[in-house]
């Protein structure tokens, strides 16, 4: 069986170029004699670059400011930490813990931001914010730059 076709738009400017996409892949499968569908479905788009940059950056600045369990948390754990927390507040999948591959410890496997579309990130990146701002914590990092 193939693999579908598949185009992904995600906004009005880029129609056109994905119809004919579409219309050209559909085309050359028809001249075989072969059958097509072509559904249309919603379709969350991804987090961006932007996002991606400005929640390391706002991780960042926490993490220079911010001690937790008395220890300095690095950029990575930070992210981790706000992820955990915000899964659990806005009701989102959380990890899940399992013993490490030599049983000494436990391993959380978090939900991956990488996996986030666009809309689940900007929350998790205005709750950061305010769960930063809330303890006296300075985020300068806006629209992408650190100002």
């Amino acid at each position: 069986m193939n693999r579908p076709y598949r185009v992904i738009c995600d906004h009005s400017d880029g129609l056109r170029s994905a119809l004919v996409s579409v219309g050209k892949h559909a085309s050359g499968v028809l001249l075989k004699n072969l059958a097509v569908e072509i559904a249309v479905y919603v379709y969350k788009s991804k987090r961006t670059k932007e996002q991606n940059d400005m929640l390391h950056g706002i991780c960042s600045e926490v993490s220079k400011q911010i001690q937790w369990a008395g220890q300095w948390i690095d950029t990575d754990g930070w992210k981790r930490l706000f992820v955990d927390t915000w899964c659990r507040e806005s009701g989102e999948r959380q990890g899940v813990i399992v013993p490490s591959l030599d049983g000494k410890s436990v391993v959380i496997l978090n939900k991956s931001t990488a996996k986030m579309n666009v809309s689940d990130l900007q929350d998790l990146i205005e709750f950061c914010i305010a769960w930063a701002s809330d303890r006296g914590c300075s985020v300068k990092y806006v629209d992408g730059k650190n100002k």
